[in-house]
């Protein structure tokens, strides 16, 4: 088989994984990791982290989760893991959420698509 690219693309390296957690429904703590992926053998969490994506355990929420993800296999590649993080569920993407609430509140009506960071988001809201 031939591979239909002669060289292979390269994507920014992913330096820093945060993960927020909430450890229990009724309570109110939420730890968050902060992950040096630069620091760790990526090899040695490769298969907790896919894991954890195709868990039905557990929501995964980001902003422009899609690509993150790219980079984010992409940075395990380059490690000597396989590539990977193709499948997460359940996952929430906050631009997502937040062009359905544009759309609820211009009563039907078109909303232009605009790329706004998640800090102008979380202010609109």
């Amino acid at each position: 088989m031939e591979a239909l690219r002669s060289h292979q693309s390269t994507f920014p390296t992913v330096s820093i994984l945060q993960i927020a957690c909430r450890l229990f429904p009724d309570s109110n703590e939420s730890p968050v990791f902060l992950l040096d992926l630069s620091l760790l053998p990526l090899p040695s969490i490769y298969e907790l982290l896919r894991k954890a994506f195709v868990s039905h355990d557990n929501l995964k929420l980001d902003f422009r989760f899609k690509q993150d993800l790219v980079y984010l296999s992409s940075t395990f590649c380059s490690q000597g893991c396989d590539p990977g993080f193709d499948r997460v569920e359940p996952f929430l993407d906050i631009t997502s959420v937040y062009s359905y609430l544009q759309h609820k509140q211009s009563s039907g009506r078109k909303v232009p698509r605009q790329i706004k960071s998640l800090a102008t988001i979380c202010q609109e809201m």
